[in-house]
């Protein structure tokens, strides 16, 4: 398994010409494509006078653990990603920011504060229907992160929050 996973690693030592928009553990998007879809919504914002800080807002999803090793990892992410997507849907602005770590671009709305609870118990119970729920944090920590005024200050939130 180490020796699958070091030449894994060697063969690909030379970076992409174009930034990676797919996670390819977890099949969710990326920083660099949460990133980009940022950009196209404080776009829209300037465009139409609004202020994304009102609009807008990053439902940020912790379920990492102290130790685990490459393929628990794997499964994790996995099982995340999927849950994720059964959650939000296809085409939503959802990202694996780093191990563990998941943001969703959300539209600002009542049924936000719920909204969180839901997700939270909906990714928990898809842990143990997995059969993954040993591996990520239970429950899974779930918050708002509010949006800053220009796409440069989301951009350094996304690199901050990615430490």
């Amino acid at each position: 398994i180490r020796a699958l996973c070091e030449g894994w690693t060697q063969g690909s030592t030379t970076p992409p010409s174009a930034p990676v928009m797919a996670d390819p553990e977890s099949g969710l998007g990326t920083a660099e494509y949460l990133t980009q879809r940022l950009s196209e919504v404080y776009g829209a914002a300037q465009r139409s006078g609004v202020s994304v800080t009102n609009t807008h807002a990053l439902v940020m999803i912790d379920v990492s653990v102290a130790e685990t090793d490459p393929w628990q990892r794997l499964a994790r992410n996995a099982a995340v990603g999927q849950a994720l997507k059964g959650a939000y849907g296809d085409g939503h602005p959802v990202a694996r920011l780093c191990d563990g770590l998941y943001a969703v671009l959300v539209e600002r709305g009542p049924m936000l504060g719920e909204g969180i609870a839901a997700l939270r118990d909906y990714i928990s119970d898809s842990a143990i229907t997995m059969r993954v729920g040993n591996l990520m944090r239970q429950p899974p920590r779930v918050w708002i992160e509010s949006l800053p005024d220009t796409h440069r200050y989301a951009h350094e939130l996304i690199e901050s929050l990615q430490r």
